[in-house]
């Protein structure tokens, strides 16, 4: 009989806690200039934990390789999200933030917005530096002003416009409660489009 893996007894905060903390794992002890993405992956020592499942070795696989692939995207996102927000911003996070930004830009519509809601609600990171991270990303403005002219040296303008801000953007009202639900655990209210405060 088989037995089922350790992260499938796991409740879906769990699991996402489990999943982020895995990822990051990964990416922070890859070391490119000593092996491949591909050998990397088969000897990581984090992934040989018995809580690890099929599934979930499957996400973290996926995960690690699209952030290895747009390694340049992230990481221009995440440094000037932590140059413009200093104070919210943690050092500590940062390979959080390049996670969390590449399920966000490359992987939501497959994810689906309910189950993006599960991995930024589920406890892992500062809620402030969620917000803000949340807040920059879907702000055009912000983009275009702090990281667009550096995406576009490196990436077709119209893939950064239409395939990635323009994507994004497609996905704003659905993402409207999520970065409520989130504001509300970093700031205890809810601010209205016009700055006042909705709830406390």
């Amino acid at each position: 009989m088989a037995t089922k893996p350790k992260d499938a007894e796991m409740d879906p905060g769990e699991k996402c806690i489990f999943l982020l903390k895995k990822c990051t794992k990964v990416l922070d002890t890859y070391e490119p200039r000593k092996t491949t993405v591909d050998a990397y992956i088969q000897d990581c020592e984090c992934l040989k934990d018995k809580k690890v499942g099929e599934q979930a070795l499957k996400f973290i696989h996926q995960v690690f390789y699209g952030c290895c692939r747009y390694q340049k995207f992230l990481k221009m996102f995440v440094t000037s999200f932590m140059y413009k927000c200093p104070a919210t911003a943690l050092r500590a996070e940062q390979t959080l933030y390049i996670v969390i930004a590449y399920l966000l830009f490359f992987r939501l519509e497959e994810l689906t917005v309910p189950q993006f809601r599960e991995f930024l609600a589920c406890g892992y990171g500062t809620p402030p530096a969620l917000l803000a991270l949340m807040q920059y990303a879907l702000n055009v403005e912000e983009l275009e002003k702090w990281v667009k002219v550096e995406w576009c040296k490196v990436y077709d303008v119209d893939y950064i416009e239409k395939d990635v801000i323009g994507k994004l953007q497609s996905f704003r009202d659905q993402l409207k409660s999520v970065v409520d639900e989130v504001e509300y655990k970093a700031t205890g209210t809810i601010k209205a489009v016009d700055g006042t405060c909705l709830g406390t």
